[in-house]
């Protein structure tokens, strides 16, 4: 963040990467967003920058934190497997705040709603 300014005196905070693109990269473009190629936030030279579309913004940021969930079952068994919480939210009918807290351990008797717990698939090697 760069403090600056307004016409009126203000005070604002302005993004670095909003005045690189204003200056050197032809200005914003509506609807795109700016991402660092290199994933470091605080890396703002010119050539780490560039623009991509909200949907390609979503699936960089949100595909690094999906974590694939396993249905189990008061035996142990997996049941099924789903790409996100929010996929085993969806199929099951529960809200995703309750897989979540199924996954990290947060609930006393995981298997009271629908006789099945839900967990973070291990990663395997």
């Amino acid at each position: 963040m760069v403090k600056m300014r307004t016409a009126d005196n203000r005070k604002v905070e302005v993004p670095l990467v909003r005045l690189m693109a204003d200056a050197f990269m032809g200005g914003r473009r509506p609807g795109f967003g700016i991402v660092h190629k290199n994933g470091a936030k605080l890396d703002c030279s010119l050539r780490n920058l560039k623009f991509l579309s909200p949907e390609e913004c979503g699936r960089l940021s949100c595909r690094a934190r999906r974590r694939p969930v396993e249905k189990v079952d008061m035996e142990g068994n997996v049941v099924e497997i789903y790409a996100s919480a929010r996929e085993a939210a969806r199929k099951n009918y529960i809200s995703q705040n309750s897989i979540w807290a199924r996954c990290n351990g947060k609930v006393k008797d995981p298997f009271r709603l629908d006789g099945h717990d839900y967990r973070y698939e291990q990663r395997r090697k």
